[in-house]
């Protein structure tokens, strides 16, 4: 989906994380009882969280919010859930802008440098829990202003359908699934 989007840099990037943590993962269950435990504390999560990490990169990146919004209220999704998923859509990217933001003030004004990382934590991670508390609450406000709260059905500007390259994406998704637990190896051989 990221080389389909045109992420090439970044598809190529998790691939090559994904794949050292599988080739590790493959390598260690030869080894002893002590040391497949620790590596899998350190690769399990890797092999598990990592492909919904770049699921939500893809989304992130070539999502817009008003799309989200329409398709997720066009599924049914409770306002309940809606309105914190929507207020997390535009959370992360704008942490993201505001660490580089701070980082780059502090570079500048030559107070971090590298080797030092309580200079890091004290001149760029404390402003930026600030600045996270602050930004979450005025992200809940626009989402509240713009009635994303209401329990009225709303208009949206942008058109949700499901195309054929999506209902191919599904299918594809779907087989490697089916795939992966043997299911769709078995219904074959019947």
């Amino acid at each position: 989906l990221l080389i389909a989007s045109g992420s090439y840099k970044v598809a190529i990037k998790s691939f090559l994380i994904y794949g050292v943590a599988v080739g590790i993962s493959k390598l260690v269950m030869s080894a002893s009882e002590i040391v497949q435990n620790v590596w899998g504390l350190i690769i399990l999560p890797i092999l598990i969280f990592f492909p919904f990490f770049m699921f939500g990169l893809f989304l992130f990146s070539t999502t817009e919010i008003g799309e989200a919004a329409a398709a997720l209220r066009k599924v049914k999704i409770p306002n309940g859930i809606l309105t914190p998923l929507l207020v997390m859509f535009r959370f992360f990217p704008t942490i993201q802008r505001e660490f580089k933001n701070i980082s780059n003030a502090m570079k500048l004004r030559g107070t971090i440098g590298k080797g030092n990382p309580f200079k890091m934590i004290e001149y760029v991670y404390v402003p930026l829990l600030f600045s996270i508390v602050k930004t979450g609450e005025e992200l809940t406000l626009s989402a509240m202003t713009r009635g994303l709260s209401l329990h009225k059905s709303s208009t949206s500007v942008s058109d949700s359908k499901i195309k054929l390259v999506d209902l191919l994406c599904i299918l594809v998704l779907l087989l490697l699934i089916l795939g992966r637990k043997g299911v769709f190896v078995r219904w074959i051989n019947i």
